[in-house]
């Protein structure tokens, strides 16, 4: 069984796409069924395979097969596990490939569930297509790459002969040369020489050239034809037939899709009642020769038909009616589906589409002539909601502190005191993420202020807990302990191994332990470290990569080199596998540290350097002093001058921001470097500020 997929980058793409494509076209699932009619085609489907359902398919299952669920629940179209556990199942029946185009584009819960299936290590050939990627890309470590090279002259005379049989041997020449050896690039110069419109420029193809040459094909069909390609284009790369037979009529869609598909514009998607551009930068041609107005009235029409079909519960159609209605400026609308389907891929776990979907939401709103009580508090409960998909990974916010500062504003504007204190925890929360605690210290107390004030206890014990870990950032470990100490107890009764609330739990242990290990109480950090571990269980969570690398860094204080190097690179491993760019980095710097202290490995220096420089290039500083006191530390002992001030002047820096955890050890060696010099004065001014940090 042959499972295909692929990726798209639009704002219309749903979380889990090419693993929900060949779920809807092999397994019989069809948007907008019932569930009772998804539940008998999945039944059919998979006892074609020989799979006894009742028998054999775990619950999760269940999610892939019902209708779409009551509205205003924002759960996700298909779990990850479900995904996963559907093709344990059948690849116990079958030789399952499972063809995965685009990948470039994939988004978070794609790609967890691709992370989830490797562990599994089912019998499955997994072909990725996808444009070159960062070495980093976990799911591509350890595969089989083939680098698909352009087209040799040989081969591209092949192709060029099927589509010019007649071409001479000097034109067969300049469309190879022209081309590069791009397929596409080959099809498009055919077109034209077929047309008589080849010229021999003396350039090489590019996509605006291409975007020239599929315009000029365009512009050469009858009208009616060139229009059916506008509608379809606006419906974008892929999409249903009934949707253009709506906008336009059934029976000349029919007509319409024959002769674009022989002029080579458009092709089968490869799911019943699909279609697609034949490749994206055709599409994209198209859709830039619509006129600005009339493609918005044609995103206008398309969200309609699609809004009207789906109904009320138009779950499945919550990416596309976002991305159409914001396309149409329709602003209302548009933010209202953007907020939804944000909160359906938060659910899922894909936070980058979350993100994006929350972030078109707010600029809907913004775009509003006027925002009243109500939309300046719509607008602080998105917000709200972005924070959710950056609590794990603070380098994704790009956008610094204006949208969370903004919310800050638009909660005082509004005089709703427990808005404000969730716009202040967001904002202190975001500080903190990006290594700031004195701001962040500032903005969690005045959410505890208000969070009291508007009689919250809940939201008052989630501040509590941020606080305590803005404190401990800021060194203050004599405000943070209690904290965390209540924090800790409030919910310790409610945790369960695995459990949402475990995990904020054992994040807070972990953040609890590394401060005890910084003031040198290692038995009752320890302990504090075995309890969070036992919370997290065997879950696949960034939470576990961060509790890792908090216990690397009190390893690293013990000297217990070769442990703490283990665990850095365990805490990275896990931080790939679930897409946190900082804590990747952090747990490559910190495994790092330990490699060094171990024998001096200058491969494992300049990780150290690299992975530091790329947390702090992406604006990120949160515990980066540890980072630079290990350079300076390493600096002195090799003699290297010029590292030694540089990265004396990011320990300084990070250490006026409150980071001090590296300050001691960098001081203490440029002590050791001053005394070595005879400036025994400048080495007692290290000492003391070593004391004092």
């Amino acid at each position: 069984r042959v499972m295909q997929g692929y990726c798209e980058k639009y704002l219309g793409a749903e979380p889990l796409q090419p693993f929900m494509q060949w779920i809807r076209e092999g397994l019989g699932r069809r948007t907008g069924a019932t569930r009772q009619q998804n539940e008998d085609a999945f039944e059919r489907a998979l006892g074609d395979a020989g799979i006894n359902v009742q028998a054999e398919t775990p619950l999760s299952i269940q999610a892939l097969i019902g209708g779409t669920p009551a509205p205003g629940k924002p759960q996700p179209a298909v779990l990850v596990a479900a995904v996963v556990d559907l093709i344990a199942v059948l690849a116990q029946h079958q030789t399952l490939i499972l063809v995965l185009d685009d990948w470039q584009w994939a988004d978070d819960a794609s790609r967890q569930a691709l992370e989830s299936l490797r562990s599994r290590h089912l019998p499955v050939l997994v072909l990725l297509a996808t444009r070159p990627a960062n070495d980093d890309d976990h799911p591509l470590l350890g595969a089989t790459t083939l680098h698909l090279e352009p087209l040799d002259p040989a081969e591209a005379a092949g192709a060029i002969t099927a589509w010019l049989p007649s071409a001479e041997p000097f034109i067969t020449q300049e469309i190879y040369r022209q081309s590069g050896g791009s397929p596409l690039f080959i099809e498009e110069l055919c077109h034209a020489a077929a047309r008589g419109e080849f010229q021999l420029t003396g350039q090489s193809a590019n996509a605006a050239w291409i975007n020239a040459l599929v315009a000029s094909r365009l512009a050469r069909l009858p009208e009616a034809q060139a229009e059916f390609l506008r509608m379809a284009s606006v419906a974008g790369n892929v999409f249903a037939v009934w949707l253009l037979e709506r906008l336009s009529t059934r029976s000349e869609a029919a007509a319409m899709f024959e002769a674009l598909a022989a002029q080579d514009f458009l092709v089968p998607a490869g799911q019943p009642g699909m279609m697609r551009f034949k490749h994206v930068l055709t599409r994209d041609a198209v859709y830039a020769t619509v006129n600005p107005t009339r493609r918005r009235a044609l995103h206008e029409r398309v969200a309609h038909i699609i809004e009207d079909v789906g109904g009320e519960d138009a779950f499945e159609w919550l990416e596309a009616l976002s991305y159409h209605y914001n396309a149409a400026n329709i602003r209302l609308k548009a933010a209202h589906f953007s907020e939804a389907a944000g909160d359906k891929a938060l659910a899922a776990m894909a936070l980058d589409r979350a993100r994006a979907q929350y972030i078109t939401g707010l600029r809907s709103l913004d775009a509003l002539p006027e925002m009243d009580q109500a939309m300046r508090l719509r607008w602080c409960g998105i917000a709200q909601k972005l924070g959710q998909t950056c609590v794990f990974d603070p380098l994704d916010v790009a956008h610094d502190f204006a949208l969370f500062g903004r919310a800050v504003a638009l909660a005082g504007e509004s005089g709703d005191i427990n808005a404000l204190a969730r716009a202040e925890y967001w904002l202190g929360y975001m500080h903190y993420g990006k290594g700031h605690p004195r701001d962040a210290v500032r903005h969690c107390q005045a959410a505890l202020r208000h969070a009291r004030a508007s009689d919250d206890q809940r939201l008052a014990a989630q501040v509590q807990a941020a606080l305590g870990q803005s404190l401990a950032s800021a060194g203050r470990y004599d405000e943070a302990l209690p904290l965390f100490a209540i924090a800790v107890a409030t919910k310790r009764q409610q945790s369960r191994p695995g459990s949402g609330t475990a995990i904020g739990s054992a994040y807070t242990l972990g953040r609890m332990a590394y401060t005890l290990g910084d003031m040198g109480r290692f038995d009752d950090a320890r302990a504090h470290f075995d309890e969070a571990l036992v919370l997290l269980g065997d879950s696949v969570h960034i939470v576990v990569a961060s509790v890792q690398e908090l216990m690397c860094a009190v390893l690293l204080w013990q000297g217990r080199w070769a442990e703490a190097k283990a665990l850095g690179e365990q805490g990275a491993d896990m931080a790939l596998r679930c897409r946190s760019r900082y804590l990747t980095a952090m747990g490559r710097a910190l495994g790092a540290c330990g490699a060094w202290a171990l024998d001096g490995n200058t491969v494992a220096l300049k990780g150290l350097r690299e992975s530091t420089q790329w947390i702090e290039d992406r604006g990120g500083a949160v515990s980066t002093s540890l980072n630079h006191g290990w350079l300076v530390e390493a600096a002195v002992t090799l003699g290297l001058e010029h590292e030694v001030r540089q990265h004396a002047a990011r320990l300084f820096m990070r250490a006026r921001q409150q980071d001090r955890q590296g300050e001691a050890m960098g001081r203490r060696a440029l002590a050791r470097l001053a005394a070595s010099s005879g400036d025994l004065q400048r080495a007692r001014h290290h000492l003391d500020a070593a004391d004092r940090a």
